[in-house]
């Protein structure tokens, strides 16, 4: 089959190209300086070279098809694999489905290992759930809760910042503000319910001055979360009973991170080993050095790009280079996994946290990206 669509490609090319190059061939062969040649030769010549290019771009995609149907065949494979190892039920596996619908990429089992793309898919089919027939919220609640914890991603680390709504703690104390007004509406108000359809937070009416809500409205949740930051959200009531408000979900969260250590943005190569995992895939390229990007860094850890994504809880070992000096064993735990979309690839932003670094090369750390900020400054 192969040799049959070569024949047709050469004896296609062959009458194109004696059609294009046998009216030029004279200034062709004075150009090349051939003063003997035939136009014919010249002509068959060209049609050979660029047949020859034109067999190599067919190779080409023809192989780059293939990759990418090999690859899609094992995200396949995987994503029957980790639904099995999370023991999910029928309805919960057309319920992932349904989610991966709104899924930006063809790696379906990458869901499973990434908080964040669960929660992008989760959002617009809680919001038409929500916005249609009044269904039963308990049956979806509890479909949607359990898929949650079978997955993994029903506890979030403090350390972690916050991915969605969906991840505040009930206690939480916060305070409400209206859209675009910095006057409080409500001081002090805590959150009693997270749900995966919404969450509710309650006041003491008494304790408060008197505030309408209605349903439909924007307003502004902030509040501070420990060991982490400041949070400012942006949200919209869902329905009011009394002193109880519930609210949409959203991942919209600006966040003032209380960080120790300054960081600053770079650009810088890097490689990495993975020394210590438990996912079973990511122990098959254990120890083995894996190359990536470094987008930023601080004396407490830095951000990575890589072409798939790690498991959060990895320990890895790091080999990089900065003007202040060569670092090499550094170990560093990775703490969450974020998508990164291109106009030409998906990448998956990895964010770590030194273990166990020693003073002296923090500092060599600080140092360059003091250096780093000074240049900065002198460049504006």
């Amino acid at each position: 089959m192969f040799l049959q669509q070569n024949a047709f490609l050469m004896k296609s090319s062959g009458l194109i190209f004696t059609w294009i190059f046998s009216a030029s061939a004279s200034s062709l062969i004075q150009q090349i300086g051939w003063k003997k040649a035939e136009p014919a030769i010249i002509t068959g010549f060209l049609i050979v070279i660029l047949s020859g290019v034109w067999l190599l771009v067919f190779l080409h995609v023809k192989r780059c098809k293939r990759q990418q149907k090999d690859e899609t065949e094992l995200s396949r494979k995987l994503f029957v694999e980790y639904i099995a190892k999370s023991e999910l039920n029928t309805e919960e596996e057309n319920r992932l489905n349904e989610l991966l619908k709104y899924a930006n990429t063809p790696n379906h089992h990458v869901i499973f290992q990434s908080a964040s793309l669960y929660e992008q898919c989760l959002d617009p089919v809680v919001h038409k759930f929500l916005n249609g027939s009044g269904e039963d919220f308990d049956d979806e609640e509890k479909v949607l809760s359990s898929l949650r914890k079978k997955m993994g991603f029903s506890y979030l680390p403090l350390e972690h910042p916050l991915i969605s709504t969906r991840n505040i703690e009930t206690g939480q104390k916060l305070s409400v503000f209206p859209e675009k007004d910095k006057k409080v509406l409500i001081r002090r108000a805590v959150m009693v319910l997270n749900r995966e359809l919404f969450f509710r937070i309650q006041y003491d009416p008494e304790k408060e001055e008197t505030v309408r809500f209605f349903q439909g409205q924007t307003v502004r949740l902030a509040f501070a979360r420990r060991s982490d930051g400041v949070y400012g959200i942006t949200v919209k009531i869902f329905r009011v009973k009394g002193s109880t408000v519930d609210f949409y979900h959203t991942m919209e969260l600006k966040r003032n991170q209380l960080r120790q250590f300054v960081r600053v943005d770079v650009n810088l190569p890097l490689k990495f080993r993975i020394i210590k995992t438990e996912n079973e895939e990511s122990k098959k390229q254990a120890w083995k050095f894996n190359e990536g990007k470094i987008v930023d860094i601080s004396g407490g850890g830095l951000s990575f790009l890589f072409s798939r994504p790690l498991v959060p809880g990895d320990i890895v070992s790091f080999k990089f280079q900065l003007t202040t000096a060569h670092f090499s064993g550094i170990d560093a735990k990775i703490l969450r996994v974020s998508i990164q979309e291109s106009k030409t690839a998906t990448y998956y932003k990895h964010h770590v946290q030194f273990i166990n670094i020693e003073q002296k090369l923090r500092e060599k750390i600080v140092k360059y990206i003091f250096e780093k900020q000074r240049q900065m400054c002198q460049w504006r």
